[in-house]
């Protein structure tokens, strides 16, 4: 069956552009696994970065990202096949004005109402930073009125946490149980050093607490959960042993109130991403882990389970005889659980000689009931493993920028989707993005699963 997925798909790649994009594809949708979407400029800003991805109505897709250089939001939505939907605003498209300032990661989560929530930071001229939070309904891709103000909402951390830095950054979003949204982060203390905080919102996005998580352990906080107990659990990386952190906090408080540690090998530094639950007792968050500093790193997972925490490295191949690592910066890693708690990772992808951006990189794990049972996938990709590239038209490109950024995976459709950004045009850096939207194959037929 793998075999002959493959020749599939080489047949479909070639019959494509001349440069036809690389990695572990679905070539049902898009050109033979990936799109590109970029929209109108305003005034003259050509940056558009997809944020999140959600399964929406009817089999359809909705994303929602920044457009023309961080000065509106624009939603898509997308058939199976990566055309526009376009009986959704006319043409697929739809937009609003809503400022902001350029940021390399901005969380997002699909809620179970299948409304889209983002969070992001606000930078002012002097560097003074507050989060910016905002809901979009799926059925029109705008603001949702009943959610904070006009459907934005806007914290200042300062009025919550004493003696903050100017540094407040979002990296994580996620719903509870009882429809709360958890927005977590990083700040920077004025006296020095980074903690992570926590951020609880109502389902109509009042304020119920903000906090600190203020113990020595947290350097970030990137994924909240509801704990068996009825507390939450927290995750992110850890300032005291440079590795990953599980703690249990008051629900009401958001007081730290126990944790468990896993601790990264001497000289080793784990950056640790976003995370997702496999069942009730067993999270898994994506992470890089390498020599300190490093710019990229071997991926990894680690995987909390009961109370104990294990990690096992993922698999990484050369790209064009060079190798790779990916990212070891905050936010660019993430997971998403497909069925017989199989764990797929994705990250931005990085060169390790001199640290450029070669394409997304992906990986499958399969999660036991024991650390014992942890194992790399083989079958999907090569081996477990497989970088996505986007490759342009032949004649798209006059030098050889081709910048990817990382937003979010998903799953759609019973298959596993990233969506994030590229420089499709080849204009450089900073200077012009799309949307991009890559759909993979994973080898198999499984039960399709909302998250």
């Amino acid at each position: 069956m793998r075999h002959l997925i493959s020749c599939i798909a080489g047949l479909l790649l070639g019959a494509g552009t001349a440069m036809a994009h690389e990695g572990p594809l679905d070539p049902t949708f898009g050109d033979s696994g990936m799109r590109n979407y970029g929209f109108q400029a305003v005034n003259g800003a050509l940056i558009d970065r997809a944020y999140v991805g959600c399964p929406g109505p009817d089999g359809t897709f909705t994303i929602v990202g920044a457009a023309s250089g961080w000065q509106r939001v624009v939603t898509v939505r997308l058939r199976d096949n990566g055309d526009y939907e376009t009986s959704f605003s006319d043409d697929g498209k739809q937009s609003f004005d809503l400022p902001a300032t350029p940021a390399e990661f901005s969380p997002g989560a699909c809620q179970a109402d299948g409304h889209v929530v983002v969070a992001r930071a606000i930078t002012a001229p002097d560097g003074e930073q507050n989060l910016q939070i905002f809901r979009v309904l799926k059925s029109t891709g705008l603001p949702d009125g009943s959610f904070g103000t006009g459907g934005v909402i806007g914290i200042d951390l300062d009025q919550w946490i004493p003696n903050l830095a100017k540094e407040e950054l979002p990296l994580g979003v996620n719903q509870l149980a009882n429809g709360d949204i958890a927005v977590s982060g990083r700040v920077v203390l004025a006296v020095g050093g980074e903690r992570g905080f926590v951020v609880l919102l109502a389902a109509n996005g009042s304020l119920r607490r903000a906090a600190i998580l203020d113990n020595l352990r947290s350097r970030t906080a990137t994924t909240v959960v509801d704990a068996p107990d009825g507390r939450l659990w927290a995750f992110g990386q850890n300032g005291r042993v440079n590795g990953a952190y599980r703690a249990v906090l008051n629900r009401d408080s958001l007081i730290w109130e126990g944790v468990l540690e896993q601790q990264a090998p001497p000289g080793y530094t784990t950056w640790v991403g976003n995370g997702r639950a496999v069942d009730g007792q067993t999270i898994v968050l994506a992470s890089s882990s390498g020599p300190t500093p490093a710019y990229s790193a071997p991926p990894q997972l680690i995987v909390f389970r009961g109370d104990s925490v294990s990690a096992f490295t993922l698999p990484i191949a050369p790209v064009g005889g060079q190798g790779i690592g990916v990212v070891a910066r905050f936010g660019l890693q993430g997971v998403t659980v497909l069925p017989r708690r199989r764990v797929l990772f994705g990250a931005l992808a990085m060169y390790a000689a001199n640290n450029t951006d070669v394409g997304i990189h992906f990986a499958m794990g399969e999660i036991g009931t024991t650390s014992a049972d942890d194992r790399v996938d083989t079958m999907f990709g090569d081996n477990g493993a497989q970088t996505a590239i986007f490759r342009p038209t032949a004649n798209a490109c006059n030098i050889p920028s081709r910048t990817h950024r990382y937003g979010r995976l998903t799953l759609w459709r019973n298959r596993p989707v990233f969506v994030g950004g590229v420089d499709a045009s080849c204009l450089g850096t900073g200077a012009g993005e799309d949307y991009l939207v890559a759909r993979l194959q994973t080898d198999d037929i499984f039960a399709g699963a909302f998250d």
